[in-house]
């Protein structure tokens, strides 16, 4: 029934810290934060948040790739192999991500299918940043900067919907 979750939770806070690092440096960017000219590359708001967005679905991805690969594999070794049992070598999510490595090298081991998890990621990260910065400067303009907590936590919910 949980084959195959390891994977995905022990990278989860590391696709988000790469997907939210992405986004800031990237929006920051574009409005001009970074570098000594100050000159925004974009000006329009929802073409900054899209294009961090879809930034941040494409480094994510490469995190996200082998957690999903590991886990696939995990989930169909019962099924492949015939007998009804798990080979030894799919039992657990560090040994299943070793012998991907070991069998298949390590680019094609881990990252197949990755391609797929880019075409993924990429419009759902738009989508969900063009959200959640969208809600955030909502509820910043309509509560103020005092309440600017509450307006990132009801962004993120409200994005993740």
């Amino acid at each position: 029934l949980y084959r195959g979750i390891g994977a995905p939770m022990v990278a989860y806070g590391l696709i988000n810290a790469v997907a939210f690092t992405t986004h800031t440096e990237v929006t920051r960017f574009l409005r001009g934060d970074l570098g000594p000219s100050g000159t925004p590359v974009l000006h329009d708001p929802y073409l900054i948040g899209l294009a961090g967005g879809a930034a941040a679905g494409l480094m994510s991805s490469f995190v996200r790739g082998p957690a999903e690969r590991v886990k696939t594999v995990q989930q169909v070794a019962e099924s492949s192999c015939g007998t009804g049992k798990v080979p030894e070598k799919y039992r657990g999510t560090i040994r299943t991500a070793a012998t991907l490595a070991r069998e298949h090298g390590l680019l094609k081991g881990w990252f197949t299918g990755t391609g797929a998890t880019v075409a993924r990621e990429i419009p759902q990260c738009a989508v969900y940043f063009l959200t959640y910065d969208s809600i955030r400067r909502a509820s910043q303009k309509a509560a103020g900067p005092g309440y600017e907590t509450a307006g990132i936590v009801l962004a993120g919910g409200s994005a993740g919907v």
